[in-house]
């Protein structure tokens, strides 16, 4: 799944950064089956040449923007801290243009292998910006680093 997330009117430097996604998952339970990533995506054409967006080849990932997250099966939002490779993928896109992420499960689709027949899968529900409210909405929060004002008196440092 992919989410964008438009940052042209936003301005400063970042200091930290959380994306919460609403998730349920409906598949298999442990054996890193309900372990998710975010990756980052290139910009979405809003067709089926966008299945590939988050891969820099067709078998080399971009680059993993925060920790990863199990998913419970109990719907909610699970909140991601991105990473300092995510802070600099964002702070590229602040005030010029959309940041997109991926949503990838992490033990079969980041690994690039097929699960067994019969065995462990992950199937994660996902919930989207145009669902009914906003209740369920993706969100980004940005942290900015505040600036330094301080003012120094005659000290000897």
């Amino acid at each position: 799944s992919y989410f964008p997330f438009d940052l042209s009117g936003e301005s400063g430097t970042l200091e930290s950064a959380t994306i919460q996604l609403y998730l349920d998952n409906l598949g298999t339970v442990g054996s890193n089956a309900d372990v998710v990533a975010l990756i980052e995506a290139t910009a979405l054409a809003g067709n089926a040449s966008d299945y590939g967006n988050c891969f820099t080849s067709l078998i080399t990932l971009g680059t993993e923007l925060s920790d990863l997250v199990t998913v419970s099966t109990t719907a909610g939002y699970h909140t991601f801290t991105i990473t300092s490779d995510g802070i600099t993928a964002i702070q590229n896109k602040i005030g010029s243009g959309t940041f997109t992420i991926c949503l990838m499960g992490n033990n079969f689709d980041k690994r690039i292998t097929a699960p067994s027949l019969g065995g462990d899968y992950t199937q994660i529900q996902c919930y989207y910006a145009d669902y009914t409210g906003t209740s369920r909405d993706p969100k980004l929060t940005l942290t900015y680093a505040a600036a330094d004002n301080s003012v120094f008196f005659g000290c000897n440092f």
